[in-house]
């Protein structure tokens, strides 16, 4: 069987904030570690990657910011907030309080053992599975989270809006799969076995 243990890996956090002013985006080209070119997007936003950022904050003419790439959410917020002050320092922003809210957490899970998605998406009625479209299960879960789920064991989270929304995602995944594991014949025989697909 699958552990329910297994821990899952955060390879991004979508995160916005909102200055509540207008800024002038054409003028990130001017600052060091700022982004704008007419030709990404249309010349519709600009962006900020700073030096110790895990990834980068787009950021709109409206004020509206987007930080993308973070491992954490911690450090997808601290990516909004240092993004604020290096507007300000460059004089387009003026200091303003931000409220961050979490978007999207994209996180990975390793079972370690290989998982029949073919003989479970027959048995899963919500599951979408096409191999020649697509290799992987689709999976809708708790919340506003889905899953991609791949023969070789390894699972695709998106959509947790908090770590604890992830993680509780991740355990009923895991709970269901289990679950119907156990209507498969070479599985009732010996769980301790991984199956080998």
């Amino acid at each position: 069987m699958l552990s329910t243990k297994t821990i899952p890996i955060i390879t991004n956090v979508v995160c916005t904030a909102d200055l509540g002013q207008k800024i002038d985006v054409t003028l990130l080209a001017k600052t060091p570690c700022g982004i704008y070119d007419e030709a990404i997007y249309g010349g519709r936003c600009g962006y900020v990657k700073l030096p110790d950022m895990q990834g980068r904050v787009t950021v709109f003419p409206s004020g509206k910011m987007i930080s993308v790439g973070a491992k954490s959410t911690k450090n997808a917020q601290e990516q909004l907030h240092n993004t604020k002050h290096h507007l300000i320092r460059n004089e387009l922003a003026h200091d303003c309080e931000i409220i961050h809210t979490i978007r999207n957490i994209v996180a990975t899970l390793d079972t370690k053992k290989s998982i029949p998605v073919d003989r479970l998406s027959s048995r899963i009625s919500s599951a979408i599975y096409d191999p020649e479209t697509f290799p992987g299960m689709i999976l809708k879960g708790v919340a506003s989270c889905s899953f991609l789920v791949f023969a070789s064991g390894k699972i695709v989270i998106a959509g947790a809006k908090s770590v604890k929304e992830l993680n509780t995602a991740s355990f009923d995944l895991l709970e269901r799969l289990n679950k119907t594991l156990k209507e498969i014949p070479e599985y009732g025989k010996d769980n301790s076995k991984e199956m080998r697909y």
